[in-house]
């Protein structure tokens, strides 16, 4: 057996926090709140007063993008604002959307026992159908988590990556500057100082 380490022992633990403006993590934060919308009393305040705003039109494309789509939407990494994601996600060849939601599913745990390898996924499998779609989404989520008329929606989308990227661009375009846009421009000053204050705190 090694000799323990006196290290780990006697010193203590010291870990940092960085502390930074993310516009686009709570932007795409934001939009699925307002997906949400049977829990919307229950949010109140900005989140409450947008879903009535919105037509019952925006409310069925805003479900279908932010949780059919989500893994397409979510960002990997930080951007200096939204308008520079949304740039950057109309730049995307549409097959690369697509290829950007179904690799998040594929590396989602399985349910069953034997856990199934990204690479052995069969795509053109999965897409043959809208049956075999949710048939692939019900090894990853639960019942609860699963709505298999939002999901067949989806997959009608998934199948023609051209219509999935307009959809998804447009709609989150026509989100920024109808709804997310003027509430940034409100608390945007407010989250910078509230940054200043914890960088200037030993975190």
């Amino acid at each position: 057996m090694p000799a323990p380490d006196q290290d780990i022992i006697l010193s203590p633990v010291r870990s940092s926090i960085d502390v930074g403006l993310e516009p686009v993590f709570n932007a795409t934060h934001s939009l699925v709140l307002l997906a949400k919308t049977k829990h919307v009393a229950e949010l109140g305040g900005w989140v409450e007063d947008t879903v009535l705003a919105m037509s019952a039109l925006e409310r069925q494309r805003h479900r279908l993008v932010m949780i059919g789509f989500f893994y397409a939407v979510q960002p990997e990494r930080s951007w200096p604002s939204f308008p520079a994601y949304l740039d950057h996600l109309t730049s995307l060849p549409p097959a690369r959307l697509r290829e950007k939601l179904m690799n998040a599913y594929f590396h989602l745990p399985c349910f069953q026992d034997a856990v199934e390898q990204a690479s052995e996924v069969d795509l053109d499998a999965i897409l043959q159908s809208a049956d075999s779609f949710l048939e692939f989404l019900g090894q990853r989520f639960s019942d609860k988590h699963l709505d298999p008329e939002l999901e067949t929606h989806a997959y009608a989308y998934l199948v023609d990556p051209p219509s999935m990227h307009k959809m998804i661009t447009t709609h989150l375009r026509h989100m920024w500057d109808t709804y997310l846009a003027e509430e940034w421009r409100r608390v945007e000053p407010m989250l910078r100082d509230a940054v200043l204050a914890f960088e200037q705190s030993n975190l």
